[in-house]
């Protein structure tokens, strides 16, 4: 797995920053109904996972996970603030749960929340210098420059691939039947979904080796039902399936009767409403990114030192 620079910029050098640090709020698209059959909660929670807090909220609530509306996860190490659906019929219930590092906030009624259905997030992060500042300024006024034209590359954070980032290692294990799996299926789809990640982020790194201006169109994610033409990504992708010894049609893994299906995804974004400032030694960015875009990937081109891991893994 690794990441190309895109922008050719010096990045500004930075500590690894704290989950305190790392704000996100969800942009909704959430439209209340009075009289709608799903009570809708403004989710606030500190250094956990999404799907780690509906666990919880589904056994305290005594309803099943998949009666759980919500449009997508967001970042672990951040204080985030999403939008989640239930049954109208457990409101009452829903108010009197306590959750751990976490808080809901009754905000009224409408159709169940489901997933991809959110335009943006908006994000707050905070940085501490390792460099000057006169240093650092120069970089942001670059960055704001090339960012306009160049745009962003869309890759998945490595928040897509696990705490071990080796969930796609599983989803490659999966669909080869070299190991065998058992357990919530939710679970297994996750890794069929970073395998697909992976694909795409790969596909990525070599067009970006190749070209110097951005790719403006949609990417396949590489599912089941996903038939390969000639176009420049899907000649990465070939050349990938070939390494790997897989095809499309590994996507669907019968005996589990789990399937990945073709999605789309923007090899590039513009992230907007980007800004900055310096306090101390302190650089407060914020901005706005569309759906399942990454704050992590817009970090690792502006700075170095925030995530320890991508250092290792970005060329």
């Amino acid at each position: 797995m690794r990441y190309a620079l895109w922008l050719g910029l010096r990045r500004i050098r930075v500590e690894p920053y704290a989950y305190s640090d790392f704000r996100v709020k969800e942009i909704p698209m959430v439209r209340l109904e009075r009289d709608g059959n799903h009570a809708i909660f403004l989710l606030e929670k500190a250094n956990r996972s999404t799907l780690s807090l509906l666990r919880e909220i589904s056994r305290k609530c005594g309803v099943a996970l998949e009666e759980i509306g919500f449009a997508g996860m967001k970042d672990k190490r951040a204080i985030s603030l999403q939008y989640i659906s239930l049954p109208r019929s457990l409101e009452a219930t829903v108010r009197e749960i306590e959750l751990r590092n976490a808080k809901l906030t009754f905000v009224g009624y409408g159709r169940k929340i489901k997933l991809g259905k959110l335009m943006g997030n908006e994000f707050q992060i905070r940085l501490r210098l390792r460099e000057g500042k006169e240093r650092a300024k120069e970089t942001l006024r670059r960055f704001e420059k090339r960012i306009g034209i160049k745009l962003l590359p869309n890759y998945f954070g490595l928040q897509r691939f696990g705490r071990n980032l080796d969930n796609h290692l599983r989803g490659y294990e999966l669909v080869r039947g070299t190991k065998v799996f058992k357990g919530d299926k939710r679970v297994l789809k996750l890794y069929l979904h970073a395998l697909q990640a992976y694909l795409f982020n790969e596909a990525l790194t070599c067009y970006i080796s190749e070209f110097k201006t951005p790719y403006r169109r949609e990417v396949r994610l590489v599912g089941y039902d996903t038939k390969l033409g000639r176009g420049v990504f899907d000649l990465y992708y070939r050349s990938l399936f070939k390494e790997l010894g897989l095809s499309p049609r590994d996507f669907h893994v019968p005996w589990l009767k789990l399937t990945a299906e073709e999605k789309r995804r923007r090899a590039f974004v513009l992230p907007r409403n980007f800004a900055w400032r310096m306090r101390g030694d302190l650089l407060e960015l914020s901005f706005r990114l569309p759906p399942g875009s990454y704050a992590t990937i817009l970090l690792n081109e502006l700075t170095i030192g925030f995530d320890p891991r991508y250092e290792s893994l970005t060329t």
